[in-house]
Formats: C-alpha cells, structure tokens, sequence
C-alpha cells in the first residue's frame, strides 16, 4: 500500500519539474488540483469506511487501503499529464 503513495509522490514531483517555465499556469492549476484531490481522498475514503459499518479497527483498515487504491489512480492520472507534456 505505501508503494502506491510513494508512486504517487514520485509521479508528482516529477510533473512538478517537467513543467515548462513558459506554463506557469498550468503548474498552478496542477498544484491547486493535487492538494483539492488530497482532501477529496480523504473525505472518500472517511465516507467509504463509515459506510462499511464495521468496528473501528476494521474502518480504518478500510481507509487505508481506500487511501492506497485512489492513489493508483491517482498517480496513472498525473502520469497521463507528464506524458503529454512536450
């Protein structure tokens, strides 16, 4: 589960720094994205595990591996971006 927050982590910083100079403001758009997309996953993956209604240790078992599954796909979303950059 932490390989897919460190892939995440990775694919971001590395968008970070293939950005153009010349897209300021995509960097912008891409920064104030990611950290909307972090409280989301939050929010969800609370939600997800409330949801379940099992007992507490199970819910956060729940969120935890919410948190890595929207990871994945979170990382192949902003691989998709660093791919069509130039």
């Amino acid at each position: 589960m932490a390989e897919n927050e460190s892939a995440l982590n990775a694919t971001y910083q590395q968008l970070l720094k293939t950005i153009p100079k010349e897209k300021a403001k995509f960097r912008t758009a891409v920064i104030a994205s990611q950290r909307a997309w972090v409280r989301f996953r939050e929010l969800e993956c609370e939600l997800s595990a409330q949801l379940t209604d099992a007992a507490p240790t199970w819910q956060s078992a729940y969120f935890v591996e919410c948190k890595s599954r929207l990871a994945k796909t979170r990382a192949a979303e902003l691989r998709q971006m660093l791919d069509a950059l130039p």
